[in-house]
């Protein structure tokens, strides 16, 4: 049996949120959503929305948390709940929170430059 059949039956019956989970810890993968469902996510921030722009200085450098040159999962997650939260809140007097889900930590990238 093919590996996505054996991944969508597993996932069957489940709900939304569950499957996703059950799924990245099979594959290892991770969602990074810009706000959660009853959110707005927040626009008009240095030529992108406040989500991406945090995602991509995320994935430049700052995020390399423990200063050895690579971006982790679990690096980029914290760097980008942490850095939304808090712009959202003091840029546009609202809160955004990120919906992240990760299942293994992993790097994802080399950081353009070390701090």
């Amino acid at each position: 049996m093919p590996l996505t059949v054996a991944l969508l039956q597993q996932t069957r019956g489940l709900t939304d949120a569950t499957a996703v989970k059950v799924l990245q810890r099979a594959i290892g993968s991770a969602v990074f959503a810009s706000s959660s469902d009853t959110q707005q996510a927040l626009e008009g921030y240095r030529g992108h929305g406040l989500f991406t722009y945090v995602l991509l200085e995320g994935l430049k450098d700052k995020a390399d948390l423990k200063k050895d040159g690579f971006i982790t999962v679990l690096g980029l997650a914290d760097y980008v709940e942490e850095e939304v939260l808090s712009l959202s809140e003091s840029v546009f007097k609202r809160q955004q929170t990120p919906t992240i889900q990760t299942g293994a930590n992993f790097p994802i990238g080399k950081a353009q430059s070390t701090r």
